[in-house]
């Protein structure tokens, strides 16, 4: 009976763990379109020039304020729309912290029935929910409005020639948010450990502490397992956006300039003394590449993949992976080719609407060929990240048992000889008397 109440506990802590990251996931979602409503406004090109905070202390004087209204007219109902979707979008983490303690608290806590209505447990899931959720708003708009200059702590600073300052303030935001999802998932998970005890203490039963609280937080601890894999999937769901962040943090001024200080002062990684050092870099990148290849061709009609810009993907990754193993990946940076290359990558991911980034992948890379087909066949899909690790793991496992079986077979032999020799063993009158 306590295993399977046990095994209850895991399920239900584990569903509210997924349930609360999904909550973020979707608060996310809906944080960038009200992002993407104030970046569209000329309120934003203030602050572009001056950045979040100083535009906050510009709005102190009343001078500016005067000026802002005058020239703003028209964006106080983009503005307004922006600030209906980020307090829905903030309060769908408490709203379901409250329902994920309901479900929660007749496993885990006594009275669990009345708990959830504690004013401390309001307060904690509401704290929890609508206060990082501001945060990020207003710190991807920072982001956003200085991309183009200086970036932000963290994250690169977008340098893409033909960019436009849309699209630049769209891949920001990508960038932004896909960079930031494995923290508001640590945060979501950590939310309900945190929500979970103010529940405990805003209790109305008196706690006592048992003998059995600490098995009760290593049971709760083995339900993390579905969380994990709910993240690992919206990351797959984020292809696209995997490959942009990787291209703009390889190709962004502070990373170049420290790969060419790296190799001023003689320091390599590694076995051997490889002068380019974003190596290991710009191959995840080519494996990226291929990956939101595929994952487009899975999203098309059967018969129809694959896709042009599948074709146009593979064929990118496919030169990356050739510079790799040719003698020109000896210099110390990222030739200008391989660059442009990169840039133009961007801008199809990023200006999908624009005729002219297409043609300029195409002009970049041999992916067609005279008829306008795909130059190259795609080939099989290779295995998954799971199918790869359980085919390590049985390939460990078959050489694991042969090593066992030889040093068992081994072992035997040098005993019976052993014995023989101590003439503790005698096989001669062992075989005679065997019938």
């Amino acid at each position: 009976m306590q295993v399977a109440l046990w095994i209850g506990t895991i399920a239900v802590f584990s569903l509210a763990q997924t349930g609360l990251i999904m909550a973020w996931v979707m608060t996310g979602a809906g944080l960038r379109l009200a992002q993407e409503e104030v970046t569209g406004t000329k309120l934003f090109a203030y602050v572009r020039v001056l950045g979040v905070r100083k535009f906050l202390v510009w709005t102190t004087a009343r001078g500016f304020r005067k000026r802002v209204r005058e020239r703003c007219r028209q964006d106080w109902g983009p503005l307004i729309a922006s600030a209906g979707l980020l307090l829905l979008a903030a309060s769908m983490p408490a709203v379901v912290s409250l329902l994920s303690l309901f479900f929660m608290s007749p496993f885990l806590l006594p009275g669990g029935d009345t708990v959830g209505l504690s004013a401390l447990t309001v307060i904690t899931a509401v704290a929890l929910g609508i206060i990082p959720q501001a945060w990020f708003w207003t710190a991807g708009l920072d982001y956003a409005a200085r991309a183009g200059t200086r970036g932000r702590s963290g994250l690169p600073c977008l340098k893409v020639p033909g960019l436009s300052r849309a699209a630049r303030d769209d891949l920001a935001l990508r960038i932004y948010w896909y960079e930031g999802l494995k923290w508001r998932a640590v945060w979501a998970i950590a939310s309900t450990w945190i929500l979970l005890a103010a529940a405990t203490v805003g209790a109305r039963v008196p706690q006592t502490s048992e003998p059995g609280d600490g098995l009760a937080v290593l049971v709760l601890l083995a339900g993390q397992g579905l969380p994990v894999v709910v993240v690992n999937t919206v990351y797959r769901r984020l292809a696209f956006d995997h490959v942009l962040s990787g291209i703009c943090f390889l190709l962004a001024p502070a990373s170049v300039a420290k790969t060419v200080r790296a190799h001023q002062q003689g320091a390599f990684d590694g076995p051997i003394a490889d002068p380019f050092r974003q190596r290991d870099h710009l191959a995840k990148l080519a494996g990226a590449l291929s990956s939101a290849a595929w994952a487009l061709d899975a999203r098309q009609v059967r018969g129809t993949a694959p896709h042009p810009v599948s074709t146009l993907l593979r064929a990118a990754s496919e030169r990356l992976r050739r510079f790799l193993r040719s003698k020109e990946s000896w210099s110390a940076s990222l030739p200008p080719r391989y660059t442009e290359l990169l840039h133009s990558v961007v801008r199809l991911l990023s200006m999908p609407s624009h005729p002219g980034a297409y043609t300029d992948l195409v002009d970049r890379v041999p992916a067609f060929n005279r008829d306008g087909q795909p130059a190259a066949d795609p080939g099989p899909r290779p295995p998954g990240r799971l199918a790869t690790i359980a085919s390590r793991v049985t390939t460990g496992i078959q050489g694991v048992v042969s090593a066992v079986t030889g040093i068992v077979t081994i072992a035997i032999i040098v005993i019976v000889w052993t014995l023989f020799m101590l003439h503790r063993l005698d096989i001669l009158n062992a075989v005679s008397r065997t019938p």
